[in-house]
């Protein structure tokens, strides 16, 4: 015997009015309002249904609902993660352009450009394409951007790298090449040059980020892990190794492209 469509989607939101998140299959135009009432509509078939459907399987059975959870769960832990990644590095870069301010340097355009366009958004954009974790857990991702593990891991990260911001600017003033930016003003004029807190800060901020794209690419239980995301580790490893060799180099490219100062290698 056929059951009322109507009577599916009373169903449906009875299990809602209990604060039961409720999903629903369907294949028939009979299906269309319990799918439409439904938290999570799943549509298997090409019909009407996948019209009221946000989700539409090519899986004729309920064996998709597995793999709808995993992408879903994935998908929310990625958008938290990148959310935190862009709060600390705003929140980090205000702290290290300030840290400039109080030293009379600020970073040069270039420098923007590259942590703004180039650095950041590249992490960003390819440890969000970790793939899901295939295997369910009985866990749950947090749904709240305001929860005490968000604001923890947040709060922990900039709170560190802010220390570590004041502790490379005040050793570089320690070695005996360091020259004060008021004697390099005299000598250019009173222009704006390139400084030895301005170098520090600014790669000290580079590998900041790659820590924090580290430190938020969370894998299990919700995603695999980071290294198995071939986009991230492509973008990683190049960045990484640029800074790490940028002083290295004969020319130093890098340091006249960048307006920074040279440091002396020890």
């Amino acid at each position: 015997q056929e059951t009322d469509p109507d009577e599916k989607a009373r169903l449906v939101n009875l299990y809602k009015e209990r604060d039961l998140v409720t999903g629903m299959c369907g294949d028939g135009a009979n299906d269309c309002a319990a799918l439409r009432a439904a938290d999570v509509g799943v549509s298997l078939s090409d019909t009407e249904a996948s019209i009221a459907a946000p989700f539409t399987s090519k899986i004729q059975d309920i064996s998709c609902i597995i793999k709808l959870l995993a992408e879903g769960r994935a998908a929310l832990t990625t958008s938290f993660q990148i959310f935190k990644f862009i709060v600390f590095y705003s929140i980090a870069q205000c702290f290290m352009v300030g840290l400039l301010y109080y030293c009379g340097s600020d970073m040069t355009d270039y420098e923007y450009i590259y942590n703004d366009v180039i650095l950041s958004f590249l992490l960003a954009l390819t440890f969000s394409k970790t793939k899901p974790n295939k295997n369910l857990s009985v866990l749950r991702p947090s749904v709240s951007l305001v929860s005490f593990s968000v604001l923890t891991s947040i709060v922990g990260q900039i709170l560190m790298q802010c220390a570590i911001f004041v502790i490379v600017v005040q050793v570089v003033k320690q070695e005996p090449f360091y020259k004060p930016i008021k004697e390099e003003q005299e000598e250019n004029f009173g222009h704006i040059v390139g400084s030895f807190e301005n170098t520090v800060a600014f790669y000290t901020s580079n590998f900041q980020l790659v820590a924090a794209s580290l430190a938020f690419s969370v894998g299990k239980p919700f995603r695999v892990p980071f290294y198995k995301n071939i986009y991230f580790l492509l973008a990683l490893v190049p960045v990484s190794y640029t800074h790490l060799r940028a002083h290295e180099t004969g020319r130093n490219l890098v340091c006249r492209l960048l307006l920074a100062k040279k440091i002396p290698l020890i």
